[in-house]
């Protein structure tokens, strides 16, 4: 992708001109989708991931982390920098801003806000998820892994999700041990990318052919 591309991309996330949930549909084919399930789920909790937009030399980037091993049913999956939203937040943007300097260590004076992709609810653990777009001018930006929060911090080309052959179908393994078959999912760098966030890659790899032409 060339700066003009991202300046397309850009352009359509801040219209709120998005795919929503028809990007989301066939990810989830085991579950309802979020507009299904947000009425009667009147307990939920808010939270934020950041999507950060940066350029190294010629490529634009973005980057995931991979969560440590631990007695919960996120453990050890792939995600954007996020978590749930703090009383102290002025609004989700800030959660968004704060879980990224938190979990890889990234704060940017600088750092411009694009706009939301459509949100997801993760009936397991009763977020409402709201993915937020982030672009730097900063060029090869420094992460910083927290210890207790994030095992990898994985950096990813953006063109990695438009490439037919990284969309894929496999059996992952979800809470209790339960195993599930045929989940759509992406293989970014080399991880196996499914669930929640699966969902919100495939609306930017839709925004990014929309403004492509791909």
């Amino acid at each position: 992708m060339n700066d003009r591309s991202i300046q397309e991309l850009c352009r359509l996330i801040r219209s709120g001109n998005l795919p929503g949930e028809t990007a989301h549909k066939d990810m989830i084919p085991f579950r309802p989708l979020t507009s299904e399930l947000l009425p009667k789920a009147s307990d939920y909790r808010e939270s934020s991931v950041a999507i950060l937009l940066y350029k190294e030399d010629s490529l634009w980037k973005s980057v995931l982390i991979e969560r440590p091993t631990y007695e919960g049913v996120h453990s050890g999956q792939i995600a954007f920098p996020g978590g749930k939203r703090d009383l102290t937040d002025k609004n989700l943007i800030t959660t968004a801003l704060r879980e990224m300097q938190e979990e890889i260590g990234f704060h940017d004076a600088a750092i411009h806000f694009i706009g939301q992709l459509s949100p997801v609810y993760i009936p397991v653990s009763k977020f409402l998820v709201y993915p937020h777009v982030f672009i730097t001018e900063k060029q090869y930006p420094v992460f910083t892994p927290d210890a207790r929060e994030v095992h990898e911090i994985i950096p990813f080309n953006l063109e990695e999700i438009i490439v037919p052959d990284n969309l894929i179908s496999t059996t992952v393994e979800a809470q209790a041990g339960i195993r599930i078959k045929n989940v759509p999912a992406f293989s970014i760098s080399g991880k196996i990318v499914w669930g929640a966030t699966c969902l919100i890659v495939n609306e930017l790899k839709m925004c990014i052919e929309t403004s492509t032409g791909y």
